[in-house]
């Protein structure tokens, strides 16, 4: 009897051995193939922070960088905007500050709170644009810029006054 329990004991340890290996198969498959795509995702991590260290390196410095921050390509330099080279322009076009509210697109009080400042004036990005694209104009290339500004504002109060009446009729 001992000789059949040892065999039986074996053929037991046996089978739970083949059933252990199969259960931890899949689990091993799994394992190996994540361990490569660890070893791939560490390759291509490495591969991208040479190419970030090469970008950084090879990046433009500040001084280039800051014409998207509201400079107008002046060999990197800052742009300066004060109320005596606002009333300067004005004055080098001979224009009233109504007409050069209208060229820069904003009011004719706003033209004489900056002239009537000192120093540099704070000015929202699209108005430094639109100061920065018309100040190295000639008088009559400005008095041009002026008249296509006019007859464009015209245009739209006549669309405005064509909603308004048909939005009565």
């Amino acid at each position: 009897m001992s000789k059949m329990a040892q065999v039986i004991k074996s053929e037991i340890i046996r089978l739970a051995k083949k059933e252990a290996k199969a259960t931890a198969q899949p689990v091993r498959k799994a394992s190996l193939v994540n361990r490569k795509e660890i070893v791939q995702l560490k390759r291509r991590l490495v591969a991208l922070e040479k190419t970030i260290k090469n970008l950084l390196a090879n990046a433009p410095n500040k001084s280039e960088t800051q014409d998207a921050e509201g400079n107008d390509g002046n060999d990197g330099k800052r742009v300066r905007i004060t109320a005596k080279g606002m009333r300067a322009l004005r004055a080098k076009w001979r224009f009233t500050q109504s007409q050069f509210s209208k060229l820069l697109g904003v009011t004719q009080v706003t033209i004489w709170k900056w002239e009537s400042q000192k120093g540099a004036l704070t000015l929202r990005k699209a108005t430094k644009a639109k100061i920065l694209a018309v100040r190295n104009l000639t008088p009559s290339e400005a008095k041009k810029r002026l008249e296509e500004v006019g007859k464009t504002s015209k245009v739209v109060k006549v669309v405005k006054k064509a909603r308004k009446t048909k939005k009565r009729g």
